[in-house]
């Protein structure tokens, strides 16, 4: 979809698997190189990317999306609300979408920054 930043070629995965699996997608520990996260600080409203700045690689979590059964047409169309949705998300504590990369599987992959602490339920433990 046009109407969001793809990052393709830019994203390089820190680790050979996926550092978290659920029921329908893979998170993957990646970083984005500083020529593309420019792009993105320079439209960082809420602070998020603070102390970004001076990185020559900023960290980003991948959501992978596998699809089970079905159509790859079904999972692009429910990918596609999920991206509507958040992209329209604007509050301190949800974190941005940041764009789409692809290489992860047959749909495009979601990037949002990577927080130190995990999850909220491992931070929350």
């Amino acid at each position: 979809d046009p109407r969001y930043l793809t990052l393709q070629g830019q994203v390089r995965k820190v680790e050979e698997h996926p550092v978290a699996v659920g029921g329908f997608s893979d998170i993957w520990s990646c970083e984005l190189d500083r020529s593309s996260y420019l792009f993105l600080l320079s439209d960082d409203r809420d602070g998020v990317l603070d102390g970004l700045r001076e990185r020559s690689l900023i960290p980003v979590a991948v959501k992978a999306v596998r699809i089970h059964s079905g159509s790859d047409e079904d999972g692009a169309r429910k990918l596609t609300r999920e991206m509507e949705i958040w992209k329209r998300l604007k509050h301190a504590n949800i974190l941005p979408l940041l764009g789409v990369t692809f290489g992860f599987g047959p749909l495009p992959a979601l990037l949002c920054p990577w927080m130190d602490n995990g999850t909220i339920t491992t931070y929350l433990e």
